[in-house]
């Protein structure tokens, strides 16, 4: 759904164009309730910004993320003692998706070099890649809710 090719020079992007083109004219038609999420809805094409509304919803703040890490703590994952969720939530700008990554990559680095048990140490650095590997972006996106006609 991102911007339509001004200039088409390959045949690929005449076929990318023509798709979006046939779901903007789907959603057209359609009489009924569509819901797309995204975190990139910048980078939408403008005219899917007539035909819908945009919610935004604002990353989680602390208590949220501690609530987060809780339920993706297992009891039946290997925990150093000093694990803390509230600590884990002090690491701001992270989704729950990058928690529940954290988590997993934290458990898989844990295994792979035999530690038996996931320290926060381990938590937090996987928390630190997860964020430097997400991709370069101009600006925050603004967080108020924001519609169009619809």
């Amino acid at each position: 759904m991102s911007a339509r090719f001004e200039t088409i020079s390959q045949g690929a992007e005449h076929a990318v164009n023509a798709m979006r083109s046939g779901m903007l004219t789907a959603l057209d038609r359609h009489e009924g309730l569509v819901v797309l999420a995204t975190n990139l809805v910048a980078c939408y094409d403008t005219a899917f910004d007539s035909r819908g509304w945009h919610v935004r919803f604002p990353a989680p703040d602390e208590a949220a993320r501690a609530g987060i890490w809780r339920r993706h703590l297992p009891d039946t994952l290997p925990l150093a003692e000093h694990v803390s969720p509230e600590g884990l939530a002090g690491v701001d700008e992270v989704t729950g998706r990058d928690i529940r990554r954290a988590v997993i990559d934290a458990a898989a680095e844990a295994l792979r070099t035999g530690r038996p048990r996931v320290r926060q140490a381990d938590l937090l650095a996987a928390v630190e890649r997860i964020k430097a590997g997400r991709p370069y972006r101009r600006g925050p996106m603004p967080m108020a809710a924001s519609g169009g006609a619809g």
